[in-house]
């Protein structure tokens, strides 16, 4: 059999608009976020002239989220829960639909460095962190580049690791709802999982996410590597019925070390904290208040 030919992503020339028309753009992008995020509390971080939107809401010890490879990161239930007694950090990664695209980073390692230099403007350290998907991959090279930074890690289903077993599925060999739809067990999820962006913002994520990530495919050759010895206490989670990449990819993080806690729930696929909200909350929790 030959191999596998992969769709080339489609790339989405940036616009140019007179500075009228981007203070327009901004105004129209603020009040949709407002309505979005539910008015919770919304910044812009500025880097070298490049402004990234971070939502916060809760209080208590810091808590990092990353979204995704379709720039998830709609204020859902378990937010809500964990929020009790943490403040939720949850940037909107630049060219994800929100924060504008920034064309020096070419990498997922350098997204992983322009978010730690964001929480260094933002007086962070030594911060907890969830990392969904893509946005687990990006907190892996996070982990790599600064373990201090970090108390404790958890990975939802992470890319950045190639599975020796089975391959990683092609988000450009099937449309985005295709993508959406094989990412949970059941299609009532996938309808939770598109929630009510705009398809156009869903579509910029997807394509920023073949810029970055697109040869070799959602995962650095080296991450394993970098991560072994790791003093950093992590857990990683998978979904059994997974089908974007293999549920037995989570074996490999054991290899990092003694420190790394794998745990997986039944009855559902890539996205555990959309399909089955209640069980990521106690697990997430848990790891994030107990020593071991």
């Amino acid at each position: 059999m030959g191999a596998r030919r992969r769709a080339t992503p489609t790339y989405i020339p940036a616009c140019h608009s007179d500075q009228a028309q981007v203070i327009a753009v901004f105004a129209e992008v603020g009040e949709l976020l407002r309505r979005y995020y539910d008015n919770r509390m919304q910044r812009r971080i500025e880097i070298d002239r490049s402004g990234i939107s971070v939502i916060e809401d809760g209080a208590g010890p810091p808590l990092l989220v990353l979204h995704d490879e379709l720039g998830d990161a709609r204020w859902r239930s378990w937010h809500a829960e964990l929020a009790r007694d943490r403040r939720i950090i949850m940037p909107l990664l630049p060219g994800f639909g929100v924060s504008p695209q920034i064309e020096w980073i070419s990498s997922v390692r350098d997204l992983a460095c322009l978010v730690a230099r964001m929480l260094r403007e933002m007086k962070l350290d030594r911060l907890d962190l969830i990392g969904f998907s893509f946005g687990g991959w990006l907190a892996a090279e996070m982990a790599a580049n600064s373990p201090a930074s970090f108390g404790r890690i958890m990975l939802v289903a992470p890319f950045g690791i190639r599975p020796r077993a089975g391959e990683i599925c092609d988000l450009f060999l099937m449309s985005t709802p295709e993508y959406m739809r094989a990412s949970v067990k059941y299609e009532a999820s996938a309808a939770e999982l598109a929630d009510s962006r705009a398809p156009e913002q869903i579509e910029e994520a997807r394509v920023e996410a073949g810029r970055l990530a697109w040869s070799p495919y959602m995962h650095n050759p080296s991450l394993p590597h970098l991560l072994k010895g790791l003093g950093t206490r992590m857990m990683v989670l998978w979904g059994e019925d997974d089908a974007i990449i293999p549920p037995g990819t989570a074996q490999q993080y054991r290899e990092i070390g003694p420190q790394v806690e794998v745990a997986t729930i039944a009855d559902c696929g890539h996205h555990p904290e959309v399909e089955t909200p209640e069980k990521f909350v106690a697990l997430a929790r848990k790891f994030l208040t107990t020593d071991r």
